[in-house]
């Protein structure tokens, strides 16, 4: 009786202790799981976080490098002197304008209105008040804007001169391709770990691209996003919010979209541009980390099949020898026990 009562405890302690172990490892696995995802989030934070200041870096030496240009055509008016006339200054602006190979160029005065020195005549500016608001506070500016066949990126200077029809200038205004521009600063490439769009303040893209669906940002938040700790309506008014406000914002999400079969966590930064009522965005797909944590999530649970079944074996081998003890140890007693 004693020794099968010493065997049931024995069977007992060793199923406790096999699930003792399953469910320490199954717990760690879990924390470990948690761990490496926050690990990975953070890493993805991080590394968006220094892909956007390398392109708003980009952005800035593109910007310092037209905005020169523009400047240079206004050094050349000055240099006319103070009686200059405003034919003069049309034809050295027009002079200056073509040996930089620039698409328009023109003075701007307080009203938004553009007396054309070069090139095709711009027809619209998309956020007039913004850019003369600027040049009036002595700013550089840059906008958007289009003439009768393309859309042109807009670089202004403040610059005060007599303009042809009369009036007094705030600035001049000289315009490139807006294709050419995207191209440089590589906006709407989804080929590459990360990718970059430039929105206005309405969540409209600068330049949409050959995506058919970039037709505005919040709206794509609203259709395929499902941000995290928020609705996509919550979302969308607190982003409006912050780029009212000028500031930085960022957002973890699941973005699935069936027309392009995009289906994938993200996160997004959006940091204003200086000089204009933009804001740069840039989006970083989860869909490689994802399956790097996919991998380690399996390797760590193929450790722990190898590990509890290691521990089982061994168990098993150390409760079969107390066993094969406990029955010989009976037999001896039993033995004893008769011969008396």
């Amino acid at each position: 009786m004693r020794n099968s009562h010493a065997i049931r405890r024995t069977i007992g302690g060793f199923l406790f202790i096999l699930a003792l172990a399953a469910v320490v490892f199954t717990a760690l696995i879990r924390f470990m799981s948690s761990e490496t995802e926050r690990d990975v989030s953070e890493i993805a934070r991080t590394y968006l976080e220094a892909m956007a200041r390398e392109e708003l870096d980009g952005f800035d030496m593109f910007a310092d490098f037209r905005y020169s240009q523009t400047a240079y055509v206004k050094s050349l008016a000055e240099g006319l002197g103070p009686d200059a006339s405003a034919s003069e200054i049309a034809r050295t602006a027009e002079r200056a304008a073509d040996f930089q190979e620039m698409r328009s160029c023109g003075l701007i005065d307080a009203s938004g209105r553009i007396a054309m020195a070069q090139g095709s005549a711009i027809l619209a500016i998309e956020d007039t008040e913004s850019l003369v608001n600027r040049l009036q506070n002595g700013e550089n500016a840059v906008s958007s804007g289009y003439n009768e066949t393309e859309q042109m990126i807009l670089w202004a200077v403040p610059a005060s001169f007599p303009m042809e029809g009369g009036g007094q200038s705030i600035g001049i205004v000289c315009g490139r391709r807006m294709e050419t521009f995207a191209e440089k600063m590589k906006l709407n490439r989804q080929s590459t770990l990360s990718y970059y769009y430039i929105i206005r303040k309405d969540g409209s893209y600068l330049q949409a691209g050959s995506d058919p669906m970039a037709s505005r940002f919040l709206s794509r938040i609203l259709l395929y996003a499902e941000p995290k700790g928020m609705s996509a309506e919550e979302a969308v008014l607190d982003l409006l919010r912050k780029m009212e406000q000028r500031d930085i914002f960022t957002m973890s999400l699941h973005y699935e979209q069936d027309e392009t079969n995009a289906v994938d966590n993200r996160s997004v930064l959006g940091v204003p541009i200086p000089g204009s009522e933009w804001y740069l965005i840039t989006v970083l797909p989860y869909g490689v980390l994802d399956k790097a944590v996919e991998r380690m999530g399996n390797s760590r649970f193929g450790g722990m099949v190898l590990a509890m079944t290691a521990l089982t074996l061994g168990l098993l081998g150390v409760f079969v020898s107390y066993l094969r003890i406990a029955r010989r140890t009976g037999g001896r007693r039993k033995g004893g026990g008769t011969g008396a």
